[in-house]
């Protein structure tokens, strides 16, 4: 039986309890340092990281076409459950497969949360006519996990100091706490067409209808996975290039949680950010923000030149234009296909993700480049393949928000 929604708003505050809560990233600062105590290398690091996100390729479009059939809260209530149980493993893993296992459990919390969490703010939204609000929201959901990870990054390295399991615990505790507040999110109805054909026709056909039929949605859908992609990169670059420069694991917690702390200013201004700066001009803040953010992490002479680049490149690039591509392309989408659409940009991303850390390790060790030469030569192809889309977006004129009706 559905339950009823009275506030609006108390459902949005709670989602952003829930969502800061289960983003507490205790283990973040110091996940490379723990992977070696539990006897894998940094080529076993990117393996792992790499099959995370082949797992989350794998199950991305199913689990959101999942979220687009069932209750939203429904779906967010499974993610939570499947994230602590991986943490739970998380905590009891010693050795390389339970550290995979634990990861490829994460990877189908990633795929079952991905979009589905700003789609069941854009449906809350969309009931009282306020989807004019949806980046203002988004942005507010996304600053909430990085005020989470933020202060849960120099807490976990401190907590590592003492017991490097301790990271670990915490992360689970505070994963237990979410998913049993998810329980208390109401249904949110929306309507839902009926299918004269079987479910992965209809798959195929959101799929083909985002990156091919639609003459909109596929460049709001390939900009920012390109650019994601990217900027992952230079988030765990960020941590190991401070570990081969002997920096210690309290003050990279110090440094992630700088960039965490970025990325809160940089999503809640993403609203009043956009409506001072449109169309060829954001674009090229973007693509510039990426760029250096990379040529700083490059520079190989000083700490500070990575915490700078990582601000940059990381925090500003992927915090300011996640909640914004995440409106437009809410904007352009039913609500029994949005999440699905959702998916199809996260899929690319983390395709894109998986080739580079995958590439890390056998380019450095056979390719003779340093980690600065693999940033310079992901900044340098992400540019190669982003150039069309961003030329489409300018040309059509997307990065401007459509007009509430």
């Amino acid at each position: 039986m559905q339950k009823a929604l009275t506030h609006n708003n108390r459902v949005l505050y709670k989602l952003l309890t829930i969502q800061a809560i289960s983003m507490a990233a205790f283990t973040a600062p110091i996940i490379v340092a723990y992977f070696q105590l539990r006897g894998v290398d940094l080529a076993g690091f990117f393996l792992v990281q790499g099959c995370f996100r082949l797992m989350v390729v794998a199950c991305e479009i199913p689990a959101g076409y999942i979220a687009d059939r069932w209750d939203r809260s429904q779906v967010i209530t499974v993610a939570l459950t499947v994230w602590f149980i991986g943490n739970v493993i998380l905590v009891c893993a010693h050795n390389f497969i339970w550290l995979l296992t634990a990861n490829l459990v994460f990877a189908i919390t990633a795929a079952l949360i991905s979009g589905t969490l700003e789609a069941y703010i854009y449906d809350i939204l969309e009931q009282k006519n306020r989807t004019s609000e949806a980046e203002r929201w988004i942005g507010r959901l996304h600053a909430s996990s990085y005020t989470a990870e933020g202060g849960s990054s120099i807490l976990g390295a401190i907590l590592f100091a003492w017991w490097p399991v301790a990271p670990a615990v915490a992360q689970a505790t505070a994963a237990s706490i979410s998913m049993l507040l998810a329980y208390t999110l109401p249904n949110i109805p929306r309507k839902k067409r009926s299918l004269n054909h079987s479910h992965w026709q209809e798959v195929k056909r959101i799929i083909k209808w985002s990156l091919y039929d639609h003459l909109e949605l596929k460049w709001l859908i390939l900009f920012p996975a390109i650019l994601f992609a990217g900027s992952v990169v230079f988030f765990w670059s960020i941590q190991i290039m401070l570990l081969e420069k002997n920096v210690e694991v309290v003050w990279i917690g110090w440094a992630i949680s700088t960039v965490f702390i970025s990325k809160i200013v940089f999503a809640l201004g993403a609203e009043y950010l956009l409506k001072s700066c449109k169309g060829g001009g954001l674009i090229l803040l973007l693509l510039a923000s990426f760029s250096v953010g990379g040529g700083l992490l490059a520079l190989p002479s000083n700490p500070w030149f990575i915490y700078l680049g990582g601000i940059v490149g990381a925090g500003f690039v992927h915090a300011f234009s996640r909640p914004m591509f995440i409106s437009f392309v809410s904007q352009r989408t039913k609500p029994d296909e949005r999440v699905t659409a959702l998916s199809v940009m996260r899929l690319i991303s983390m395709l894109l993700g998986a080739f580079w850390l995958a590439a890390a390790q056998p380019l450095m060790e056979y390719g003779n480049i340093n980690m600065g030469g693999y940033i310079l030569l992901t900044v340098f192809i992400t540019l190669l393949l982003i150039l069309w889309p961003a030329i489409r977006l300018y040309q059509l004129r997307l990065l401007e928000p459509i007009k509430q009706k």
